[in-house]
Order: C-alpha cells, then structure tokens, then sequence
C-alpha cells in the first residue's frame, strides 16, 4: 500500500489543483494501492487577523498539529507492513512539519520506504534551512521527490544529496477540468492573462503591459494589491481574489499565458495554462524548460525585457503562430495526466 500524507489549505480546498486533489484523484482512481491521510488547515485565514489575534491563531494551531501528528502516527503503526510506501507530500514545508511523521516511520519500519516531495523553489529552503538542518530532515527519509530539474540540481549540487536518493518527476493537471470551451481560437482581441504569486517580477511585468497598449491583460492579483503598478493603466483589468470556476472562466478567455517569475518548479499556473490551451510567454529560469517546449511557448531573458514584450507583440500580430501555439499547449498537457502521474510514481 501507498499512504499519501499530504495537507489542506484554506485557500484553495476542494480546488482541482494542488496535492490534495492529487492524492484524493490517486486514491478514488486506484484504491487498492493509494490511501490517502490529509493534514487539516489550523492556521486558516489567520494572515488576515490583527497581530495579537494571529499569535493566538499561531499557537493554537502548533498544538492541534502536534496533536494531529500523534494521532497519525498511532494509525500507521497499526497499518504500515513492510514493503509500503509513505509518500509525505508537503515534506519541508514548515508550516505543517511532517518530519515527526518520518522520524516515527523509520525508526519503527525500516523496510517501509519514505519519500519526501518539495515542490517550493530553491531559494526558500535556502532562507529556512541550515546545512544542519537541511541534514536533520534528510536522514528521516529514503529518497526525495522533486516536480522540477531544477530542484533537483540543486538537491545535488547545492545541498548534496546523492543523485540516486532524488526522484524527478512532473507537476500533473486536471484534463478533465482544465481544458477549451470548445474549439481552441484565437480573440478578436488578443488578451493575456497572468496568474499566481510565487516569485512574480511585478516590475517586469509592469514594463511590458505599458509596451503593448492593444494587448488586454488580465493580471490575478490575488490577496494583494497591486494598483501602484497597474491601476492607472487602460489596457489592464486587475482581478481579485476569485473562486476556481471563476479562474477557469477567466483562462478561457485569454490566449496567452505570461509568466514573469524569478524562479520556478512545478507550476500549477503553468500546466493549467497549458491545458487550457494557452500559449506560453514565459521567463526562461528554473524548471520551466520541463514543461514549457518551443512548439507552445517563447522563452525571454528577464534581463532583457523588451523579448517579453516583441513576444507578445509577435502572437498579437501573427494569430495564425498564436492559433498553432495555443493548441500545442493542450497537445503537451496531456502527457501531465493524473493517469500519468500515477504510472510514473508507480515505477520509482
């Protein structure tokens, strides 16, 4: 048996994307190899509290995590036969430890196999883990599961793991959910659409809004507020925070995909893009290459912004290019199935 351990987050439960979905699809697909336990979200909506409030919310939540892993850990004792496989799936996320839950399977199993998944960018676990402490957590588990080349470079060569205790696989997506109303076409009205917030360069994305004047952009800013760079441009709709079904409905409209980011692995922006049928204008850094292929997408240097926007200009004015991007982007997302994921986590 493969237990999935993975974790809830307020802000995007009962969304089609993310790990959980993952691993509820994983275990309602295939229920005699997957069972799946999920981490609640304690924390919530605290980011939004006053100060004192939020501390209060901070340490409540410590305590029901420290409880929820007791009790966790009490069910895999009782389950765990050697030869499973334990799948944490937000493994060095310190929100939510997950090193209790490791430490207590290989102390007690050592025949059951732990894998760790990261999926945050390297620059993260540069800021809250020490050499020391980066060692800590790796000595709990048998072999770490990326969603990125990138990371898994760095895993190598920065923190020194060895290449036969890192496993890289590929960030999944929905097909089902995400994909064309209809007929993949090109607007009368070229429009672009830019999502998430990891490691966005908002200046760089300013710059090349105001270079294409024609161009409509949708920019998802989220929980932020980010007026000061686009609220007094005319070609610019700022959009909320906003439901999933909403978000899709929004994608579909589109036809490009922008990604000016600092970094990135596994992106659920970047392959619900793609399934949605958008073609990609995206910065070349990270593990984007993995994903994003010339035949859907152009790659630009973010030192060199004017390639952002002579990419945007180039699909604006040329929909036939446009028209073939946009269906590459389906054609590719389709090798990212849940299907697939599953038959590549079953050969490691």
């Amino acid at each position: 048996m493969d237990y999935l351990i993975c974790q809830e987050w307020a802000n995007t439960s009962g969304n089609h994307a993310g790990i959980k979905y993952l691993c509820c699809e994983l275990a309602r697909k295939y229920p005699n190899i997957y069972k799946v336990y999920i981490h609640p979200d304690y924390l919530g909506d605290s980011y939004n509290k006053k100060f004192f409030y939020r501390n209060i919310i901070k340490y409540r939540s410590k305590l029901k995590n420290l409880f929820y892993n007791i009790i966790l850990c009490r069910k895999l004792k009782e389950q765990l036969c050697n030869g499973d496989r334990v799948f944490l799936m937000e493994y060095m996320d310190l929100s939510y430890s997950q090193l209790p839950i490791a430490r207590m399977v290989k102390s007690n199993f050592p025949k059951v196999t732990v894998y760790g998944m990261l999926h945050l960018v390297p620059s993260v676990y540069d800021e809250k883990f020490s050499d020391e402490k980066f060692k800590l957590w790796s000595n709990w588990i048998d072999k770490y599961i990326t969603l990125g080349s990138s990371l898994s470079e760095y895993l190598n060569s920065i923190r020194l793991i060895p290449k036969i205790k890192i496993v890289t696989l590929f960030h999944y997506v929905d097909l089902n959910y995400y994909k064309p109303e209809g007929d993949i076409n090109v607007n009368e009205t070229v429009s672009v659409i830019a999502m998430g917030n990891m490691k966005r360069d908002y200046k760089l994305l300013e710059y090349i809004v105001k270079k294409n004047p024609n161009v409509v952009f949708y920019i998802c800013q989220g929980m932020q507020d980010l007026s000061k760079y686009f609220g007094h441009l005319q070609n610019v709709q700022l959009i909320p925070y906003i439901g999933e079904d909403e978000l899709r409905c929004l994608m579909s409209k589109a036809d490009i995909s922008l990604n000016t980011m600092v970094d990135t692995v596994g992106s659920n922006v970047i392959v619900t893009s793609m399934s949605m049928g958008l073609a990609m204008v995206c910065s070349d850094v990270g593990s984007i290459r993995d994903y994003c292929q010339c035949e859907n997408s152009i790659l630009c240097d973010n030192g060199r912004p004017q390639m952002f926007s002579d990419a945007i200009l180039k699909l604006s004015t040329d929909k036939k290019l446009l028209l073939e991007m946009k269906k590459a982007s389906r054609g590719i997302s389709e090798k990212l199935s849940i299907e697939k994921f599953h038959q590549n986590i079953q050969k490691i």
